[in-house]
Protein backbone atom coordinates (compact mmCIF):
# COMPACT_ATOMS: atom_id res chain seq x y z
CA UNK A 1 0.00 0.00 0.00
CA UNK A 2 1.20 3.15 -0.96
CA UNK A 3 1.69 6.39 1.32
CA UNK A 4 -1.28 8.16 0.69
CA UNK A 5 -3.16 4.55 0.18
CA UNK A 6 -2.02 4.11 4.14
CA UNK A 7 -3.36 8.22 4.98
CA UNK A 8 -6.61 7.03 3.90
CA UNK A 9 -6.71 4.20 5.89
CA UNK A 10 -5.18 6.21 9.27
CA UNK A 11 -7.67 8.88 8.67
CA UNK A 12 -10.63 6.72 9.88
CA UNK A 13 -11.25 3.26 7.96
CA UNK A 14 -14.89 2.25 7.73
CA UNK A 15 -14.19 -1.32 7.98
CA UNK A 16 -13.73 -0.94 11.72
CA UNK A 17 -10.05 -1.91 11.84
CA UNK A 18 -8.60 -1.58 15.48
CA UNK A 19 -4.95 -2.55 14.68
CA UNK A 20 -2.11 -2.05 11.77
CA UNK A 21 0.52 -4.34 11.16
CA UNK A 22 3.35 -2.14 9.18
CA UNK A 23 5.94 -4.07 7.41
CA UNK A 24 8.65 -1.17 6.68
CA UNK A 25 12.63 -1.93 6.38
CA UNK A 26 15.52 -1.35 8.27
CA UNK A 27 16.86 1.94 7.99
CA UNK A 28 14.06 3.74 6.36
CA UNK A 29 13.38 7.48 7.15
CA UNK A 30 11.51 9.70 6.04
CA UNK A 31 13.16 12.25 3.75
CA UNK A 32 15.97 9.70 2.70
CA UNK A 33 17.83 10.32 -0.45
CA UNK A 34 17.29 6.80 -1.41
CA UNK A 35 13.53 7.03 -2.86
CA UNK A 36 12.19 3.74 -1.60
CA UNK A 37 13.38 4.49 1.89
CA UNK A 38 11.97 7.85 1.97
CA UNK A 39 8.26 6.20 0.91
CA UNK A 40 8.55 3.25 3.46
CA UNK A 41 9.90 5.69 6.18
CA UNK A 42 6.76 8.09 5.51
CA UNK A 43 4.20 5.64 4.99
CA UNK A 44 5.30 3.99 8.45
CA UNK A 45 5.29 8.17 10.33
CA UNK A 46 1.61 7.91 9.00
CA UNK A 47 0.69 4.79 10.65
CA UNK A 48 2.37 5.32 13.61
CA UNK A 49 0.75 8.60 13.83
CA UNK A 50 -2.48 6.94 13.44
CA UNK A 51 -5.27 6.67 16.01
CA UNK A 52 -4.94 2.98 15.58
CA UNK A 53 -3.20 0.25 17.39
CA UNK A 54 -0.22 -0.47 15.41
CA UNK A 55 3.60 -2.23 15.88
CA UNK A 56 6.13 -2.12 13.22
CA UNK A 57 8.38 -4.59 11.73
CA UNK A 58 11.71 -2.98 9.92
CA UNK A 59 12.90 -6.37 8.56
CA UNK A 60 16.31 -6.03 6.09
CA UNK A 61 15.86 -5.02 2.72
CA UNK A 62 15.26 -8.72 0.89
CA UNK A 63 16.55 -7.69 -2.24
CA UNK A 64 19.68 -5.28 -2.91
CA UNK A 65 18.40 -2.21 -3.61
CA UNK A 66 21.05 -1.36 -6.33
CA UNK A 67 21.35 -4.93 -8.49
CA UNK A 68 18.34 -6.45 -7.14
CA UNK A 69 20.01 -10.10 -6.19
CA UNK A 70 18.75 -11.38 -2.98
CA UNK A 71 19.95 -10.48 0.59
CA UNK A 72 18.06 -12.53 2.29
CA UNK A 73 17.23 -16.77 2.99
CA UNK A 74 14.21 -18.57 2.97
CA UNK A 75 14.82 -18.90 6.97
CA UNK A 76 14.92 -15.28 7.36
CA UNK A 77 11.58 -14.67 6.00
CA UNK A 78 10.23 -17.91 7.72
CA UNK A 79 11.40 -16.31 11.03
CA UNK A 80 9.98 -12.89 10.20
CA UNK A 81 6.66 -13.97 9.46
CA UNK A 82 6.21 -16.26 12.02
CA UNK A 83 7.12 -13.35 14.05
CA UNK A 84 4.23 -11.28 12.39
CA UNK A 85 2.12 -13.72 12.53
CA UNK A 86 2.78 -14.21 16.75
CA UNK A 87 2.78 -10.49 17.09
CA UNK A 88 -0.96 -10.52 15.74
CA UNK A 89 -2.01 -12.67 19.22
CA UNK A 90 -0.02 -10.27 21.72
CA UNK A 91 -1.04 -6.85 23.45
CA UNK A 92 2.98 -6.78 24.09
CA UNK A 93 3.65 -6.05 20.80
CA UNK A 94 1.35 -3.01 19.69
CA UNK A 95 3.46 0.32 20.03
CA UNK A 96 6.43 -1.25 19.12
CA UNK A 97 8.92 -0.97 16.66
CA UNK A 98 11.19 -4.24 15.96
CA UNK A 99 14.34 -3.24 13.91
CA UNK A 100 16.31 -6.23 12.77
CA UNK A 101 19.31 -4.95 10.16
CA UNK A 102 21.24 -8.61 9.81
CA UNK A 103 20.18 -10.33 7.08
CA UNK A 104 21.35 -14.12 8.35
CA UNK A 105 18.04 -14.43 10.98
CA UNK A 106 15.05 -11.92 12.14
CA UNK A 107 15.92 -12.49 15.93
CA UNK A 108 12.12 -12.60 17.37
CA UNK A 109 12.95 -13.77 19.96
CA UNK A 110 15.21 -11.33 21.50
CA UNK A 111 13.67 -8.58 20.01
CA UNK A 112 10.12 -9.56 21.68
CA UNK A 113 11.40 -11.76 24.59
CA UNK A 114 9.14 -14.28 23.48
CA UNK A 115 9.64 -18.03 25.00
CA UNK A 116 8.43 -20.63 22.14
Amino acid sequence: MESEGIARETDGPPWGIGRLIFIGVAGARPGDPVSFLDARGRAEALVRGADLSWTVFRPSPWYDLRDGKPRVSTEYLKELAGAIAESVHRQDTVGRVYEAASTDRFPWEELSGARR
